[in-house]
């Protein structure tokens, strides 16, 4: 397997484990549960769940030989029909690049809401002649803009 490969299936494992996390998130707050430690410890167990099922899915999937099976349809032959040493050889690599990958994740995410919340204030202040102006006309306006979303 060659290193195109290992690029796709790691950049695959880390879009669908950040969209996992939006969807996640999404239903979990639309539920309503009655206390906000629930809401988090609930996010966080689906989040690990999803995440978990979703890297060894896409692993094994990317690796199947599916040339004999009834979803031979699917266009993945692999040289390898069982998982012996070679396999998990050939495997190892693309679970190091994608777990290294995701490490970083939590800091990317917090560099886009700090980046967002910079733009928010930048825009907020643009149209005003001072620099200590704003147009938000009321303080949970201000605060939303200026505090940032809840993390």
């Amino acid at each position: 397997m060659n290193f195109l490969t290992y690029g796709f299936t790691t950049g695959l494992i880390v879009a669908i484990d950040q969209l996992l996390i939006i969807v996640n998130i999404a239903v979990i707050t639309r539920i309503g549960f009655s206390t906000h430690e629930i809401v988090v410890r609930q996010i966080c167990m689906s989040i690990f769940y999803s995440q978990f099922f979703n890297n060894g899915l896409l692993l094994l999937v990317s690796n199947a030989n599916l040339q004999y099976s009834p979803l031979s349809f699917i266009s993945l032959e692999s040289k390898y029909t069982e998982m012996d040493a070679r396999w998990y050889q050939d495997v190892a690599p693309q679970i190091i690049t994608s777990m290294f990958f995701k490490s970083f994740m939590p800091f990317v995410q917090l560099a886009l809401i700090k980046l967002q919340m910079q733009i928010g204030k930048y825009l907020d202040r643009q149209s005003c002649s001072e620099s200590d102006k704003t147009k938000k006309v009321t303080i949970q306006q201000y605060i939303e803009v200026y505090a940032g979303p809840d993390l």
